[in-house]
C-alpha cells in the first residue's frame, strides 16, 4: 500500500541524575565509562583530520546493557490486542491463538494479564487481571474465531484502557497489537495512529505491532510502534508467529534499565548536521540535542551515529567533538537513577596518509548502514509515486557503495568484525532484490514490506 507517511522517533527531554563518570576519548581511541548496567562507548569513524579545511565528522555513540541471568524482574502489564477479522481465517487465527496463549506459561502471580479480540467492533475477551486461573483463560483464547471488519484504532485503545486498570509506572506496561489486514472501521491514518501511540507513550504505555502476511499496512504498523518506543515485526510465515510473540515476551521480561535519556552536547564550533536517520533535531541555541530510547533488556545494544562539521584547524592539536551524557533508571539496582558521561575528541594532522589510516572501518561500515536505511526509506516514497526509475536508482548507488565497503572489510587483515562483513553483505542482497523490483513497477506488498522492516531494524539500531 502506498503511502508518503513514515515513521518519526519522538525527542524526549534529559533528566538529570545523581551518579557521574566523566572521561575522555582522545585522538579518536574508543572509550567506554563503565555504569553499573549501561556502558556508553564513543568511537569516530575517523580519528584524525587534515588541519586547514573543515570536515564532515561521524561519531558512533554506542549503549549496551551487560548480560545477566536470573534475578528478580519487573512485574509485567500486558493486553494482547489481537485480530479476529474475516482475513484471519484457517491457520492465521489458529497460530494466533496459540502464540496468546502460549504467553500464559511466560508469566507469574505478578503480572497482569488482559485480551482484546476485534473485527469490526472491540470487544474485551479476558478483563484485565492478575493470572489466578490461566486454564480459564486460554480456554477463552482457544474460542477465539475470525469474522467482520478491522477496527484496528479501536482495538488498541481499548487494549491501552486495560492497562490502565492496573497501571504502575513500576510496571512495563506493554500492547501487543497483532493484524493481518488494513484499518478499515473508524480512524485509519497512519497519522491517526502515530498520535494515539504517542499519547499512549506520555501515560508511559507502549505498542508493539506485529504485521502478519501482506495485506497489512506497514508504515501504519511501523509507525504506532516507533511512536510509542516499542517494536515492529514483520511476519510473512504464519509458522514463525508463535516465536515472535516468545521475543517479544524475552525482552519483556528480562528488562534492566528504563527511562534512558541521551544529551549529546557539541562545543562552540561544531556544526550539527544531523542524527542519522532519526528524528531528533538539535537545539541551535544550546547545540545540543536529547533522545530517549525504550527500556533495555539484557544485552541488547543500540546506537546513534552523529554527523557534524569540524571547522578548520590550523595545527594538529586535539579538538573536542562532542559530550554525551546518559541518565537511565538502573532496575539491576532497585531503580537507581544513573548518569554517565564522555566527551570524544579528534586529532589534526597534515599527513593524508596518516589521516586515511585513521578511519575505523567498523564504524564505517554502521555508518554505512544507517545511510542506506535512509535511502530505502527515500526510495520507497519515489515507488509510491510512480518515479520507480528514480527508486531504482537510489537502491542501485547503494548497492555498489556497500560493495565497496564489503571488498574493503575483505582486504582488512581481520580488522573487520566477522558479524560486520555479514550484514553488509545481508544489506547488499536486499539492495540488490529491492532494486530489481522497481525497474520499471512499484515494489510488490510483499518487497515492500522486507524493505520497510530491514529499514525500520537499522534505523532504530535493533
Amino acid at each position: 500500500m502506498k503511502s508518503n507517511l513514515f515513521l518519526k522517533l519522538t525527542a524526549a527531554a534529559f533528566g538529570l541524575a545523581a551518579v557521574c563518570i566523566a572521561g575522555a576519548v582522545l585522538l579518536g581511541a574508543p572509550a567506554t565509562a563503565r555504569a553499573e548496567t549501561l556502558n556508553l562507548r564513543l568511537s569516530p569513524e575517523q580519528s584524525k583530520l587534515i588541519y586547514g579545511r573543515p570536515q564532515e565528522v561521524v561519531i558512533k555513540i554506542d549503549l549496551d546493557a551487560d548480560k545477566v541471568k536470573g534475578g528478580k524482574r519487573l512485574p509485567l502489564n500486558l493486553a494482547v490486542v489481537l485480530d479476529r477479522s474475516s482475513s484471519m481465517s484457517g491457520a492465521k487465527i489458529e497460530k494466533a491463538r496459540q502464540a496468546a496463549a502460549a504467553l500464559l506459561d511466560q508469566l507469574g502471580s505478578e503480572d497482569t494479564f488482559s485480551l482484546v479480540a476485534y473485527d469490526s467492533s472491540v470487544e474485551v475477551l479476558i478483563p484485565a487481571q492478575k493470572l489466578e486461573s490461566k486454564a480459564d483463560i486460554r480456554a477463552k483464547i482457544m474460542r477465539i474465531q475470525p469474522g467482520g471488519s478491522t477496527a484496528l484504532y479501536a482495538g488498541v485503545e481499548e487494549g491501552g484502557r486495560q492497562l490502565q486498570r492496573y497501571f504502575e509506572s513500576k510496571n512495563i506496561n506493554r500492547v501487543i497489537l497483532l493484524s493481518d489486514g488494513l484499518a478499515n472501521v473508524g480512524p485509519s491514518s497512519t497519522e491517526d495512529v502515530r498520535d494515539l501511540g504517542r499519547r499512549l507513550s506520555r501515560k508511559s504505555m507502549s505498542v508493539s505491532t506485529i504485521g502478519l502476511g501482506d495485506d497489512y499496512n506497514e508504515d501504519l504498523m511501523t509507525a504506532l510502534a516507533v511512536a510509542s518506543d516499542a517494536n515492529y515485526y514483520y511476519v510473512k510465515d504464519v509458522e514463525k508467529l508463535q516465536s515472535i510473540f516468545e521475543k517479544e515476551l524475552g525482552q519483556l521480561l528480562s528488562i534492566t534499565a528504563r527511562n534512558i535519556r541521551i544529551r549529546i552536547v557539541l562545543p562552540k564550533g561544531v556544526e550539527p548536521i544531523s542524527l542519522i536517520g532519526r528524528e531528533e533535531k538539535f537545539d541551535t541555541d544550546k547545540n545540543s540535542s536529547d533522545v530517549e530510547f525504550a527500556p533495555f533488556y539484557s544485552g541488547q545494544q543500540r546506537y546513534i551515529y552523529l554527523r557534524c562539521r569540524m571547522p578548520a584547524n590550523d595545527s594538529d592539536a586535539t579538538r573536542e567533538v562532542a559530550k554525551v551524557q546518559v541518565s537511565y533508571d538502573d532496575e539491576l539496582n532497585s531503580g537507581k537513577r544513573v548518569e554517565t558521561e564522555k566527551v570524544v575528541s579528534i586529532a589534526y594532522t597534515k599527513d593524508v596518509a596518516e589521516a586515511d589510516k585513521s578511519i575505523d572501518l567498523n564504524v564505517q561500515m554502521g555508518r554505512e548502514l544507517q545511510d542506506t536505511a535512509v535511502a530505502k526509506q527515500e526510495a520507497v516514497r519515489y515507488s509510491d509515486a510512480g518515479d520507480y526509475q528514480q527508486a531504482n536508482k537510489i537502491l542501485r548507488e547503494n548497492e555498489k557503495k556497500v560493495q565497496i565497503l564489503i571488498d574493503k572489510s575483505r582486504a582488512s587483515g581481520g580488522a573487520v568484525k566477522p558479524l560486520q562483513i555479514v550484514e553488509l553483505e545481508r544489506e547488499e542482497q536486499n539492495l540488490n532484490k529491492a532494486a530489481r523490483g522497481t525497474t520499471a513497477a512499484p515494489m510488490s506488498s510483499s518487497q515492500r514490506k522486507a524493505t520497510m522492516s530491514e529499514q525500520y531494524r537499522q534505523s532504530q539500531a535493533k
